[in-house]
């Protein structure tokens, strides 16, 4: 995981910037992907898809009868899968928070959109957790979060504020 570099100044928490944000003088455009790259914690969602994958569907939910000893498996995977999205979520915090702090870098705002990073992608993949929470998967919705998410999460830059204190 990698922290997003950001030498730009500001008086918020952050600034929405297409310029150059690293000292490493790259052009605009590669400093743009690779803050995108940065809030996708490809960790944190290989361990979704990997928890994900094992867990009972909706449509098995909800073909199992009261009755049935089936039941029982439905419902223990169906908080597997709320935990999954909860664990998650906090590990995306977390591993973006470490890489941060280790890099010297402001570490609010990038562990924050690295959380609803997270967040969006679950929802596009499908995410059962969601299903057990009875919120609708639309792939309609999925796509445009997604898609919307990618092409602006790259103008959010982490910035210290004019105290020095770390965001």
């Amino acid at each position: 995981m990698r922290a997003v570099a950001a030498t730009v100044r500001s008086s918020g928490l952050l600034t929405l910037s297409g310029n150059t944000v690293t000292d490493s003088g790259q052009d605009a455009a590669k400093d743009y992907f690779d803050r995108v790259r940065a809030y996708i914690p490809i960790e944190v969602v290989a361990f979704f898809i990997f928890v994900n994958s094992g867990v009972l569907g909706k449509k098995l939910w909800d073909s199992v009868g009261k009755g049935d000893d089936l039941r029982l498996v439905a419902t223990i995977d169906g908080w597997v899968a709320l935990l999954a999205l909860i664990i998650g979520a906090a590990g995306s915090f977390l591993v973006t928070y470490i890489a941060a702090t280790r890099a010297k870098q402001p570490w609010l705002v990038q562990s924050t959109v690295t959380v609803i990073a997270f967040l969006v992608w679950t929802y596009a993949l499908g995410a059962r957790g969601f299903e057990f929470l009875h919120i609708v998967i639309a792939p309609s919705l999925a796509g445009l979060l997604l898609a919307s998410f990618t092409l602006f999460s790259g103008f959010i830059v982490p910035v210290k504020n004019s105290k020095g204190d770390k965001q």
